[in-house]
């Protein structure tokens, strides 16, 4: 997935640490990924819901942990689970408006499995990996506080009459 290019990161889930971003998903990910699902969800086509999952047990965590370790090894995603539902809500003000709608879709829960643990494998390699600078698409930050951020230097800038092209130097 990605070139070693130096010594490998360590990432845990439940205590349980592997440093190969190859390597096959951990029995312990699996049992993570179902118990952090959410309730009161509902399900995908396959009509199988979060709470079915999690009271499966220790015999849903073994199925479930043999299904992706076969989708790891053969990179090959279930049919099933490819397959969503469409569901277009109406917001506030006038329907006749596209602009008014808004559209959810239903996925399988049992591939929301699969998806928590690449999820957190990137989440985890990503914060080692990406600068401290970058805002977009991590926890915890936004673009938004960069804006605010530049927003703020603009004004001060322009509170001590200095030119705005000199703040173009800064980046």
């Amino acid at each position: 997935m990605f070139a070693n290019t130096s010594e490998p990161k360590q990432t845990a889930v439940d205590n349980e640490s592997y440093t190969d971003t190859e390597l096959e998903p951990l029995r312990s990910e699996d049992e993570w990924a179902i118990n952090s699902l959410k309730d009161g969800k509902s399900p995908g086509c396959d009509e199988i819901t979060a709470e079915m999952l999690k009271a499966s047990g220790e015999a849903g965590i073994t199925y479930y942990h043999k299904i992706c370790t076969k989708i790891w090894k053969t990179v090959e995603w279930p049919v099933e689970w490819k397959r969503a539902v469409f569901i277009i809500l109406p917001n506030k003000g006038d329907l006749q408006l596209c602009s008014n709608h808004r559209t959810i879709s239903l996925i399988s829960h049992p591939s929301k499995i699969m998806l928590k643990i690449i999820m957190k494998r990137l989440e985890n390699i990503l914060e080692t990996e990406v600068s401290k600078t970058q805002a977009g698409f991590r926890k915890g930050r936004g673009t938004r506080d960069h804006i605010f951020n530049l927003r703020n230097i603009i004004e001060k800038f322009r509170e001590i009459d200095e030119e705005i092209h000199r703040f173009h130097r800064l980046f």
